[in-house]
């Protein structure tokens, strides 16, 4: 329960106790909200203080200098928690310190845990499949020392070795490609590593609704790599993968399927009869693992496509009007089914949605806490923020750490090809096109939206996916959209919603653009580019390091010659 600081005695008393706290451990991680990055702080990085009959905490933080005005804290489960409040109330937030050497023992206990699903995963498929278990371990992690979230098995089976991988943690079908990447990755360092350890056959092991989506991608890659590479359900009707504390956090959902849904994953069932689909490696109702068949290119371009269509235009309200006019170049306008998102370069800073026939603005970074709505107390608030991001977020901002400059980077290199795509290729329309587009909205596909989609003066559609930080999954991401794309143009979604007006749309395959600075290539990204089918024509556009102030192409690849 929060202790509230109503007089100065409490306040007094907190800082005595605060401090104390903070003092018997000398490193903290700070968070200032739950899904945000922790600021370590050492002793002596701090400052707790009263001042003005407030308790003021200080510190340097991502984004600068730090003072927070403490309303209320709790001491729970060795938790430091705070209620505070900054810039006279207008951003609040709970701030979460973390004693250095409890978030070690936390990382233990999830290390543990995965482990422990590992080996239960690996006894799972060697009872599923009758093969000899060789090795079982979790994948490396992003940061050394940390366990990823892979189980990496090898299997004798026979003669033949089985490299077989699935999650121990619990994930959905948007780590498709994550996972398909990861696991092609390993596979290739076990064929270039000693013999002893090369393996003849890829299982991809998965719960149902990611198994869907990894068949699908793997479709999309070249046959020899589809020759050697399973897909399976995981039936484990004790549990699905364990979160961090070893729970089971999901269930086994295959009663819960509506019919749809069903046809949807027994389709692909692979290499089984046409009486069975389906083939169960373990029919003993203690769970096991059913493989499913990895669909062909042509029957998933041939498949029928969700319906396409194109939002009408809108005059902007007055209000949204007059916000676009402080700033021109950088404030542009995204349209949704209620109202209008304003962005500054490319980040969304305020937000006007229609209620009851009146239009109301509210408005706060992705950052805050909360957004604040527009008034007259509060307008000039909002001309402040307008200023800051003035400052802060364009290219000859003078700090490079703040966090507006730092926010949404691929939003702002979008923002700017949006004004002007010739800078990409001059071969490209400038209009339509179409951001964040949605060619589906299938829920085993986890479809997220294509960063760009435009048309060559030639009448061929290109996909564009953009990235500014290294992604080894960029690869299979620009196959899985240039898949939707082909599959909604050969229905005719493509023409029948005018998404480009009147020009020509070329009887012919998309193509893809995958666009990144220079340097911000994963170093994998060429090996994962390679297991790509050759049919997906691809090319590698780098950009100079230097694209928030001029997008410029420094090299054009062509990923298939």
């Amino acid at each position: 329960m929060m202790n509230r600081l109503t007089n100065s005695t409490e306040i007094e008393d907190a800082r005595r106790r605060i401090a104390e706290l903070l003092d018997a451990c000398g490193e903290w991680f700070l968070r200032e909200r739950r899904d945000g990055a922790a600021v370590e702080l050492r002793r002596g990085e701090w400052e707790l203080r009263v001042a003005s009959g407030a308790l003021l905490l200080s510190y340097w933080g991502e984004a600068g200098a730090r003072t927070w005005r403490v309303a209320a804290w709790e001491l729970s489960g060795g938790r430091l928690a705070l209620e505070a409040a900054r810039r006279t109330g207008a951003v609040r937030a709970r701030l979460e310190l973390v004693p250095r050497a409890r978030a070690a023992s936390a990382r233990e206990a999830v290390a543990e845990a995965r482990r422990a699903e590992c080996e239960r995963l690996a006894a799972l498929v060697c009872a599923s499949s009758g093969a000899r278990l060789e090795q079982a371990r979790v994948s490396a992690g992003a940061r050394r020392g940390e366990p990823g979230r892979w189980a990496r098995i090898l299997l004798r089976r026979g003669r033949v070795r089985v490299a077989a991988t699935a999650p121990v943690v619990a994930v959905g079908a948007e780590v498709a490609e994550s996972f398909l990447s990861s696991a092609l990755l390993w596979l290739a360092r076990l064929e270039g590593g000693p013999r002893a350890v090369r393996a003849q056959e890829l299982w991809l092991v998965a719960p149902t609704k990611l198994a869907a989506a990894i068949a699908e991608r793997l479709a999309l890659l070249r046959e020899d790599l589809r020759a050697v590479t399973s897909v399976f359900e995981l039936n484990d009707e004790r549990r699905g993968p364990t979160n961090d504390e070893g729970r089971s956090s999901t269930k086994d959902k295959r009663h819960d399927l509506t019919d749809d849904e069903r046809r949807g994953l027994t389709k692909y069932g692979r290499g089984l009869s046409d009486d069975d689909e389906r083939g169960d490696m373990n029919d003993d109702g203690r769970g096991g693992l059913t493989q499913i068949r990895v669909p062909g290119l042509e029957e998933l371009l041939d498949a029928p496509a969700p319906h396409l269509s194109r939002r009408a235009e809108q005059t902007p309200c007055e209000l949204v009007r007059s916000i676009v006019a402080l700033a021109p170049e950088e404030i542009d306008v995204v349209r949704a089914r209620h109202g209008e998102t304003l962005r500054f370069l490319g980040l969304p800073f305020a937000r006007v949605r229609r209620v009851m026939g009146a239009e109301h603005l509210w408005f706060g970074v992705e950052s805050a806490p909360r957004r604040t709505p527009l008034d007259e107390e509060s307008a000039p608030d909002l001309l402040k923020l307008i200023a800051e991001l003035k400052e802060h977020r364009r290219a000859s901002a003078v700090d490079h750490r703040h966090a507006l400059y730092r926010a949404a980077p691929e939003a702002w290199l979008e923002s700017i090809l949006r004004r002007d795509i010739t800078r990409l290729d001059p071969g490209l329309r400038l209009a339509p096109l179409h951001a964040q587009f949605r060619a589906a909205h299938d829920a085993h596909a986890a479809s997220r939206p294509v960063d760009l989609l435009a048309l060559r003066r030639d009448g061929r559609l290109v996909v564009i996916e953009l990235k500014v930080s290294e992604d080894a999954a960029l690869a299979l991401q620009g196959a899985d959209y240039w898949r939707r794309i082909e599959q909604q143009r050969r229905c005719g979604n493509v023409a029948r919603a005018r998404l480009f007006d009147d020009a020509r749309v070329a009887d012919c395959p998309p193509l893809v653009y995958l666009v990144a600075p220079m340097l911000r290539f994963h170093r994998s990204f060429a090996a994962l580019a390679r297991a790509v089918a050759p049919e997906i024509e691809m090319y590698r556009f780098d950009l100079g390091e230097d694209w928030r102030a001029c997008v410029r192409v420094v090299r054009r690849v062509p990923l298939h010659d």
